[in-house]
Formats: structure tokens, C-alpha cells, sequence
């Protein structure tokens, strides 16, 4: 299970910033595997930006999902 917080969105947004540029870099380079495995991390960054976007004050994001933060454990 992945638990996070909207605190940690200037890092999700940096790793993702991060993997477009690998995927770029790849797909330029002909090297569709590390294409196709970057573009699943982007997807699931992209889950966890969102979903940290709509977080509230006392939420994170466990498993995907807005979650008060007594309820993660």
C-alpha cells in the first residue's frame, strides 16, 4: 500500500516532470520498453497528484483513495 499527503504534491509533481522526460528521451531513442514501463509510472503518478489534489485538511491518499488520516493504518 502507498500512503502520501498533499504535502509531498511539489515532489510527486517533480518525479513526474522527471519520468515525462525519460519517456521522451526514450521514445526519441527507439527504446519502447522503457517507454512502455515510464508511461505506467506516469499513469500512477498522475493517479496520485489527483488524488492528492482533492484531499482536505486531515486526508491522505492510501491505496489510491482519500482517507482520514486515523483510517490509514
Amino acid at each position: 500500500m502507498f500512503l502520501t499527503t498533499p504535502e509531498f504534491l511539489p515532489q510527486h509533481r517533480d518525479q513526474r516532470g522527471r519520468t515525462l522526460t525519460i519517456i521522451e528521451s526514450a521514445r526519441a531513442a527507439g527504446h519502447d520498453r522503457i517507454v512502455e514501463k515510464n508511461t505506467t509510472i506516469l499513469d500512477n503518478l498522475d493517479k496520485i497528484i489527483t488524488t492528492c489534489e482533492s484531499c482536505d485538511d486531515g486526508e491522505v491518499v492510501f491505496g489510491g483513495k482519500v482517507a482520514q488520516l486515523d483510517d490509514a493504518s
